[in-house]
């Protein structure tokens, strides 16, 4: 028999509805924390250039920005609508770039690079090239790279036919430069 306070609680949740203001009007869920990694391909995690104790890292659909010696303290990016594949961060340590598989629910879909402002935690390109309409299989982003002066961003798919190599600015996010295996 259950316990007088478990009847208590079930009682409780059976006289709520799904319109009751007690479930409604909760606040959703924050992630505060991550416990566990885990990374299926290189380049998961990043050590920032100019602050040691920094590491950049992604798992699910979240960078993670978080101290080394402090694994309590840690700020998550959003903006992904499917798992991270790879991530990039720039030689003067300013910016992020992280991409990802093209959705799983929509076939032929972009496979999206988001570029973010390490200072600010803000997206500040989305960038959607990685796709070939001609193609019906997934694409996911498999490379990041930054040039050394930090002006331009290239990133390449994981097609074994057709391979696609983009090169964007990063003053404007315009795609400089496309090639095509």
């Amino acid at each position: 028999a259950p316990s007088p306070r478990h009847a208590r609680q079930r009682s409780y949740w059976h006289h709520l509805g799904p319109n009751d203001s007690a479930m409604t009007d909760a606040a959703p869920l924050e992630l505060e924390h991550m416990l566990g990694f885990a990374a299926t391909r290189d380049s998961a995690v990043f050590y920032h250039p100019t602050q040691p104790d920094v590491m950049v890292m992604y798992t699910g659909c979240l960078v993670i920005i978080g101290s080394v010696s402090d694994p309590h303290q840690q700020e998550f990016l959003h903006g992904h609508t499917e798992e991270i594949t790879c991530i990039s961060v720039s030689p003067s340590g300013n910016l992020i770039a992280s991409g990802q598989t093209c959705c799983t629910r929509v076939p032929n879909s972009e496979a999206m690079v988001i570029v973010w402002d390490f200072k600010t935690r803000r997206c500040i390109y989305v960038l959607n090239e990685l796709h070939n309409s001609a193609q019906l299989g997934r694409t996911c982003v498999e490379r990041l790279s930054f040039s050394p002066d930090d002006h331009y961003l290239a990133g390449s798919d994981d097609q074994q036919r057709g391979a696609k190599l983009c090169v964007w600015d990063m003053e404007n996010g315009s795609l400089a430069n496309v090639s095509k295996q």
